[in-house]
């Protein structure tokens, strides 16, 4: 897709309470590294520090020294209009395709730095990003959300009698947040728990005739989701807690996407008398939209609640639901809403 004039690093996601200063990316305000995030077997880390996080991350390709830094006090006086200017001479300055980790407490900042870019690529510019989605506001004046909470649940599917289609909930993610998630959802009597035991299907994976046992297991388990969704209750479809211990960063990825693989085609097989579905983790979301349903795009509907983003699939609702967002209730009252859809 390149060349670009430089690579921007914007971190910074203030619905989940993630925010950069001079540099340094917080949660909450304190550095993530001391987060359960960072202790990931796949995509852990040991500073906070963006220039140093680059190097690391580049196996020493990219010297933290290397990388540049846009600060709060830079893009604050990017508000008024020398500020910009000043903001936008830097950036047009940037030789090399360097990196630039950005500081973002407020969206105002991120606005500020929206209106440079905005400027510069009329000028023929291009920048590549690596972000959250927060930096999405910045570049783009969206209008107000069209459909409030309420509104978004009422996109939730119905028979042909009008009655409305059963939901799904799929947990992927096995951070320590998402576990008090699931174990808050799951306390409520119309949620049903399906859970696929990883380490069982790691020795399946791993045995002779995997294909086979997995398909039998595959069937056991969509008939279970079947059959709940016969009912009045919801099913959720998670993976057993905690991470499994891999010999080889590889194999945890590989173990990762069969297990996200497996879901989505669970899911898919009763994705035609569903309502809704709720999906918790990144890969988890991206191989059900992909793999499973055959996507190649979503039509953005709004947020459920903050963070939370409510696309269509077809006419099929899915509430995408990042592994490390909201707090223990979030689960649940996300689910509610999609409930309260009658």
């Amino acid at each position: 897709l390149g060349p670009f004039h430089a690579n921007l690093l914007v971190p910074a996601f203030l619905p989940g309470g993630r925010t950069t200063v001079d540099g340094v990316h917080l949660l909450h305000g304190e550095p993530v590294h001391h987060s359960a995030f960072a202790r990931d077997g796949l995509f852990g880390y040991s500073t906070s520090h963006l220039p140093a996080w680059v190097e690391q991350k580049t196996g020493g390709g990219i010297a933290a020294a290397a990388v540049q830094q846009l600060t709060l006090a830079e893009l604050d006086a990017a508000e008024e209009v020398p500020g910009l200017e000043l903001l936008v001479d830097r950036l047009r300055r940037l030789e090399g395709q360097p990196w630039v980790a950005v500081d973002a407490q407020q969206p105002r900042q991120l606005e500020a730095l929206g209106q440079a870019v905005a400027q510069l690529t009329r000028d023929g510019q291009r920048f590549l990003a690596q972000s959250a989605a927060s930096l999405i506001n910045g570049l783009v004046p969206l209008p107000p959300q069209p459909l409030d909470c309420q509104g978004l649940a009422q996109l939730r599917r119905r028979s042909p009698q009008g009655r409305p289609l059963p939901g799904l909930v799929l947990v992927g993610s096995h951070v320590p947040l998402a576990d008090q998630q699931l174990g808050r959802l799951l306390q409520d009597p119309a949620c049903v728990a399906i859970e696929l035991p990883v380490a069982k299907l790691a020795r399946v994976l791993e045995g002779p005739a995997p294909q086979e046992q997995l398909g039998s297991l595959e069937l056991a388990w969509l008939m279970q989701l079947r059959e709940v969704c016969s009912g009045e209750q919801t099913p959720v479809l998670f993976t057993s807690r905690g991470e499994l211990q891999c010999a080889s960063a590889a194999e945890r990825r590989r173990l990762g996407l069969e297990l996200a693989a497996l879901m989505a085609r669970l899911a898919a097989a009763v994705a035609p008398g569903l309502g809704y579905v709720v999906s918790k983790g990144g890969i988890t979301t991206h191989t059900l939209m992909a793999d499973g349903l055959h996507r190649e795009q979503v039509e953005l509907q709004g947020q459920l609640m903050p963070g939370l983003s409510l696309v269509l699939a077809g006419d099929l609702p899915v509430l995408t639901f990042p592994g490390n967002l909201g707090d223990a209730q979030s689960l649940w009252q996300a689910w509610k809403l999609m409930q309260s859809a009658q």
